[in-house]
């Protein structure tokens, strides 16, 4: 809550107190507000959260989630047209402005990022303030997730765009979720956009915030639990819920993980599965790792998962899963088979004890996911 009252502060114009909880660097007025987090600290959980809040008070001009998982939504390129797009359902007198140039260069959505955001949405935006009787109400913009992005450039072209047109965007307002990859942190390091740019460290905050909310999340996903599984109101006790919050270590992905694996229905019984989370001690990374938790969850996963894994398996799940994390644009399951020369549901019933990790679609619903970026760095890092 005190994050979300901070951006919507900061939208609205509100001026930072000197006794905030939550400092942010840089200009806490500016038209950006750039939420920064290492993985699984909650971005884009936070970036939902704003985009239905300004949603439901008709102030939400657009947003774009980046995944990795998704060619389109890991797309570059479809950004901006994407922003364009939603800001012509906010602004009839903007729509018409889009068309006119779209219909005059066609080829717009297929030119470079700082082109199609003057072209798509700086010019269509000044046509609407400069003409008599039209106005264009303050909005915000979401981009999340940007590092998801397929962008191998030195300095994000995103970031490198916007730098270019910060002054011409008023009324707009961006606010851009990113984890500190090099060319993000270099993109926000322009002169033009440090100016105009706030900055919350996500990982930074003060540790009670996020402990205090994990133990929040922990306790109602542990309730729904009990009640699926028609536990009793006691379970589970008050110093298993304190060892997971300690093994959060602020990551709500550890929190949303460790809920997935407690109730597994294939398993069927969360009260074990708790107690080899609250029980195990084996770390892989070294202390100082910030996911050093983490890690542990992801591997007591995998060796619950295959607790006597044979040859053929070990094959199977080395040839299946490195695949679906290493695949530039993900494949359903069948599509992994053809592509590795398995067969029939090889993968499936290779990745179906995994679903705390993995998102298996069903028969033609979807590629094979997994459920957070954080998942992708420990299974490369540890290949």
């Amino acid at each position: 809550m005190e994050i979300l009252h901070r951006i919507y502060g900061w939208f609205e114009g509100s001026h930072l107190k000197a006794d905030e909880i939550l400092q942010v660097k840089g200009n806490v007025d500016g038209r950006i507000f750039w939420l920064d987090g290492i993985a699984g600290t909650g971005k884009s959980t936070i970036a939902e959260t704003v985009a239905r809040h300004f949603d439901g008070t008709n102030e939400l001009g657009a947003s774009f989630f980046c995944s990795r998982d998704s060619a389109e939504c890991s797309n570059v390129n479809l950004i901006f047209p994407t922003i364009a797009y939603q800001l012509s359902s906010f602004s009839p007198a903007f729509k018409k402005r889009v068309s006119a140039a779209m219909r005059k260069d066609p080829d717009l959505q297929y030119s470079f990022s700082s082109r199609q955001l003057k072209k798509l949405v700086v010019e269509p935006l000044h046509g609407v303030m400069h003409e008599e009787g039209l106005r264009f109400r303050p909005c915000i913009i979401i981009i999340d997730a940007l590092d998801e992005c397929k962008d191998s450039n030195a300095i994000s072209t995103i970031l490198f765009a916007l730098s270019e047109s910060t002054d011409d965007l008023s009324p707009l307002r961006f606010f851009i979720t990113s984890r500190p990859v090099p060319n993000i942190v270099q993109g926000f390091r322009n002169a033009v956009l440090m100016k105009e740019t706030g900055r919350l460290i996500l990982h930074n905050i003060p540790f009670n915030i996020s402990e205090k909310d994990i133990r929040i999340y922990l306790e109602a996903q542990l309730s729904d639990i009990a009640r699926s599984f028609s536990l009793p109101s006691s379970w589970p006790p008050n110093e298993d819920v304190v060892k997971l919050v300690k093994k959060s270590a602020g990551l709500f992905i550890f929190a949303a993980t460790a809920s997935k694996f407690i109730a597994d229905w294939d398993v069927h019984n969360p009260k074990r599965q708790l107690t080899i989370l609250t029980s195990a001690t084996y770390v892989a990374s070294g202390k100082a790792s910030p996911h050093r938790e983490l890690d542990l969850l992801y591997l007591q996963v995998l060796h619950e998962a295959f607790p006597d894994i044979s040859g053929d398996q070990r094959a199977w799940l080395k040839m299946v899963l490195g695949t679906a994390v290493l695949l530039f644009d993900p494949l359903d399951p069948e599509g992994l088979e053809a592509l590795l020369g398995l067969d029939e549901s090889t993968a499936r019933m290779t990745l179906c004890s995994l679903h705390s990790l993995i998102i298996v679609p069903e028969v033609e619903d979807g590629p094979v996911r997994l459920i957070h970026p954080s998942v992708h760095d420990f299974l490369v890092d540890d290949s």
